[in-house]
This record gives structure tokens, C-alpha cells and sequence, in this order.
């Protein structure tokens, strides 16, 4: 049911303790290792049987007794019956009738070096065409190389064969796709051309499948889960500039963003291809989750801080709350970000974790509806998973009416709602009810500046009942309440002091926790 919580979820695999998930599709993996020339076959998809497992002989083990060792003297030549003698590996798979399997890419952990002006190559190729000519059937080569040594992983795709540098170019697209009822035949590797001296040592070779029900071009395609040692690894197919993650969890519940699923690996703006990502041991017991996102590259929650100066704060005068409440989310262990397209006072040194950029969308002197114009420009392209909205200042009863004020107030409110859950449905707000002030007007000093702040902070209270729902929540956090314009304000009497920004902090931490955790 893991679908069910994550809209665009590739893959959800659970790992009890000791037990293989079952992959899409599957793979059919050998490995070598110890100086044994028997592969160990694990990982196999449904339908798929594998037959004519042979090793040919006199395979050299000496030079790495954890790989099977092709030696130049294993030399075939490049026409007629292919592997007639010599030193190889071969194996048939056989897929069943009704069960229709593509075949996705072979990959194979590899060394390979040479001698002087020559070739360290390891071939390979398969039945799928026919195999009466080495030069017609070969799908690739492993380390190629020239007066040099070559080793990594290397990755043969059978579904884009322009992928493969080498050869490959004899692969028909949709040989291998909707294979049924049939037997495939791989033949590999032997070294060519490259002398007594040169060699190419095999670790790990995988043939990786999907089920030719997966998903449809476009989608995401995980291609091989599998576990070995201890340690999981996934591979995943991408397409060209897409951004994709991968995450891990113990537990299945709440949102992606939220601490609990931690990013074991990502890509932005992919070149398109198979994706492979060592994620290392297996530490949650009894079980561990694995998913795949698209279209994000880090599992995060975007916070979008919204307000006039006391959202934005300035260096050396008074303190903003996001400074503080950065720490706080980060040492919850919260995976989150700040957005926004302000410029001033971004930057932050944490006494924690050193120098920051908080993003942030607040503007000196802004009123209600300025903060409004600002977010209706900044969201679409700034967009938020959570916007903390601190606005109602930058009035004064000396020019216009309570009532005026708070029906002003409340329409930006409801605009800047309406915004944000045009760009995101499922944005979730957080409104505040905004901290009092004793001011004096300038203009009137027999009238409190911010004197109507009380009436409109039930206001807001009242519209954040009203608009919030289950999928978009509206949630008051009263950042009135205990507030202390003695020890939270600076001598103005309205912005923050280090002490005010560390109680708004605390405040706006608690709200997010509940959203977060």
C-alpha cells in the first residue's frame, strides 16, 4: 500500500531482515568470488530459468583470486563459430511462454590492462541475432583500451544501443524487448588482440530485466535492486534533464520530505540512461524501505518565510526568527530549505553549523498588501511545501480606520492563500498571529500605531479556521501570546531583539514539528 502515500513513488522495497525484496523485472546476477570458478546465480526473475552454465577451462585465477581471470592468450578470432575453444563464460536464460520479459543491460565489474600498442578487450555477444559470427553478434566491449589499464563498471544497454561507444551498433532496437516463449544465449568475455601479457579480471556480471508491463516510456524503471554483503544497491533507468532521489526509511508513514526518509543518493538534471547507486549496509532492523522520486533532487521541506522586515531582519540593527529556527529544524535532523527570491539578509552564520543562506520572501516596510504583490510574483517559480506568513504591521490607525485596516489585512491574507494553493494544492500555511506593539505614531502620538493588532489577530484566527482544510491546512501559531516588548523588541518597540527572534523561533518550530515529523 506504500503507493498510496507518495503520488510519484517508482518503487517502494521492503527488506525484512535476511530476506531478498522482489524486484521488477529482477536480475540474473553472478558473482565470483574467493578463486571459485563456479558463479554464484542469485536474484532471478519469475519465468526466467537459467541453463548451459559453463565456464571454460583453464581460466586463470592467480593474478586475483576474487575474479575470474581472461588471459590475451584466450584470443578469438574475430570471424567464424565464435568460442569454438578456449577460455569463457556462458550462460542461456529461457523464458518461459507467458512470461514476457525485456532484457535491460548487462553489467560487469572489471579490470582490464594491456601491452604496447595493443587491445585488452573483453567481448561480448549473444544468440539474439544468431552467433555463427563473433564480429556480427558482439553487443559490446569491456575495457577497451589502448596502452593503458581500464577497470570500473561498465554497462552494456541493450534498450539504447547507441549508449554503448563500442560496437553495438549490430543491436536492433526491440531485440530485446517482449522476449517470450524463447532462449537467449550470452556468450562472455574473452580478451582480443591484446597479447600473452594482457588481461581483463570479471568480479560481478548482471543481467538486468524488467517486466515488459513496467511502466510506460516517460516513467520512472527501477532495473536491479539487490543485496549483497550486507550492502543494497539500485538501479534505476532515467531520462534526459530529469532530477531523481533515492531515499530509505524504516517507516512507510508521512510524506517524503519528512526527517524519517533519509537521501541515500541523487541526480539532477540526468543524461538520461541506467542509474546505479551503491547505498551501502543495511542497518534498520527488522526491515528498511527504499523509494525512488522524480522531479526532486533532495527530499526536502521548502519553507517559504512571508512578511515585511520583522520575516526579513537586518544585520547589526534588529533579529529575524529565521536564523535561529534554521538551527532549531536542523538539529531535529529535518531535511528542509529555505526559498524565497528576497536578497537581503540572507546570509547567516550559524554558532552551530557555520555560514547559511536562508532564503526568504519579507520586505522592509511592506504592508499586507505589498507582502501579497511580492508573493503573487515570487511563488509560481519559488514554489513551497510550508509558507510561514507573519504580516499585518506597516498600518497606522492615524491614516485609516481599525476596521479598514483589518478588512485590508484579511482580503491580502486571503489572496496570499489563494496564491500559494494555486501553484501547490497541497501547500501547507502557517499563519501568525503577529506580535503587539506600544508604538507611538509619528503622525498622531495620541494614537498607538499598532493598536489594532489585537482585534486582527482574532481576525486571522477566524480566516484560518475558515480556509483550512485536509489536503491545504491553515494553522494559527500565536506568536502574540507572551510576547514581551521589554525583552523581545529592540528600542523600537516593534523588531525583534535576539531574545524576541529566539521565542518566535521556538514557536514557529513547534508548528512546523507537528507538519514535519
Amino acid at each position: 500500500m506504500c503507493s498510496s502515500y507518495f503520488p510519484r513513488l517508482a518503487i517502494c522495497a521492503a527488506l525484512a531482515a535476511g530476506v531478498l525484496p522482489e524486484a521488477s523485472g529482477g536480475t540474473a546476477r553472478f558473482a565470483f568470488t574467493e578463486g571459485s570458478l563456479s558463479p554464484v546465480l542469485t536474484d532471478l526473475p519469475a519465468g526466467v530459468t537459467v541453463s548451459d552454465l559453463n565456464i571454460g577451462g583453464g581460466l586463470d585465477l592467480s593474478g586475483n583470486p576474487d575474479a575470474l581471470r581472461f588471459e590475451g592468450g584466450d584470443t578469438q578470432n574475430l570471424t567464424g563459430t565464435a568460442l569454438a575453444d578456449g577460455k569463457y563464460l556462458s550462460f542461456s536464460i529461457t523464458i518461459a511462454a507467458g512470461t514476457a520479459i525485456n532484457l535491460v543491460s548487462l553489467t560487469a565489474d572489471y579490470n582490464s590492462t594491456v601491452v604496447a600498442a595493443s587491445y585488452s578487450n573483453a567481448r561480448v555477444y549473444s544468440s539474439i541475432d544468431g552467433y555463427d559470427d563473433v564480429t556480427a553478434d558482439t553487443i559490446g566491449i569491456i575495457g577497451k583500451t589502448q596502452n593503458a589499464s581500464s577497470s570500473g563498471t561498465n554497462v552494456l544497454s541493450f534498450t539504447n544501443p547507441a549508449s554503448n561507444t563500442t560496437v553495438g551498433g549490430n543491436i536492433t532496437a526491440g531485440d530485446f524487448v517482449n522476449l517470450t516463449d524463447r532462449t537467449v544465449t550470452f556468450y562472455f568475455p574473452w580478451v582480443d588482440t591484446g597479447g600473452a601479457a594482457a588481461y581483463t579480471d570479471l568480479d560481478n556480471l548482471t543481467l538486468n530485466f524488467t517486466d515488459a508491463t513496467a511502466p510506460a516510456a516517460g516513467a520512472l524503471k527501477v532495473t536491479d535492486f539487490r543485496v549483497v554483503d550486507g550492502d543494497a544497491s539500485i538501479s534505476f533507468d532515467t531520462d534526459v534533464g530529469g532530477d531523481y532521489s533515492v531515499l530509505a526509511s524504516g517507516d512507510l508513514t508521512g510524506p517524503l520530505y519528512r526527517k524519517r526518509w533519509g537521501i541515500r543518493a541523487s541526480v539532477g538534471q540526468s543524461i538520461g540512461g541506467v542509474r546505479t547507486f551503491n547505498m551501502g549496509p543495511i542497518i534498520s532492523v527488522p526491515r528498511q524501505f527504499f523509494v525512488v522520486t522524480e522531479g526532486i533532487t533532495h527530499p526536502v521541506a521548502r519553507i517559504m518565510p512571508v512578511g515585511d522586515s520583522i520575516t526579513e531582519g537586518s544585520t547589526g540593527s534588529f533579529y529575524s526568527y529565521r536564523g535561529p529556527l534554521y538551527d532549531k529544524l536542523r538539529a531535529a535532523g529535518f531535511h528542509f530549505g529555505f526559498v524565497g527570491t528576497r536578497t537581503q539578509e540572507r546570509a547567516y552564520t550559524s554558532p552551530l553549523y557555520g555560514p547559511v543562506t536562508l532564503n526568504h520572501l519579507g520586505q522592509g516596510g511592506a504592508n499586507a498588501e505589498a507582502v501579497r504583490n511580492n508573493l503573487a510574483a515570487a511563488f509560481p517559480g519559488n514554489p513551497a511545501d510550508i509558507v510561514l506568513i507573519h504580516s499585518g504591521h506597516n498600518f497606522d490607525l492615524a491614516d485609516f480606520s481599525e476596521s479598514t485596516i483589518i478588512t485590508r489585512v484579511e482580503n491580502a491574507t486571503r489572496a496570499m492563500i489563494s496564491t500559494c494553493r494555486s501553484v501547490n494544492p497541497g501547500v501547507k500555511i502557517l499563519l501568525a498571529q503577529v506580535i503587539t506593539s506600544p508604538k507611538i505614531s509619528e503622525k498622531n502620538p495620541a494614537v498607538v500605531k499598532y493598536g489594532y493588532i489585537p482585534v486582527l489577530n482574532l481576525r486571522l484566527a477566524e480566516v484560518a479556521a475558515e480556509l483550512d482544510t485536509a489536503s491545504s491546512p491553515v494553522i494559527i501559531v500565536n506568536q502574540a501570546e507572551g510576547w514581551n516588548t521589554q525583552t523581545d523588541a529592540i528600542h523600537d518597540q516593534v523588531h525583534p531583539s535576539q531574545a524576541g527572534a529566539e521565542k518566535m523561533a521556538v514557536k514557529w518550530f513547534n508548528a512546523l514539528s507537528a507538519l514535519l515529523e
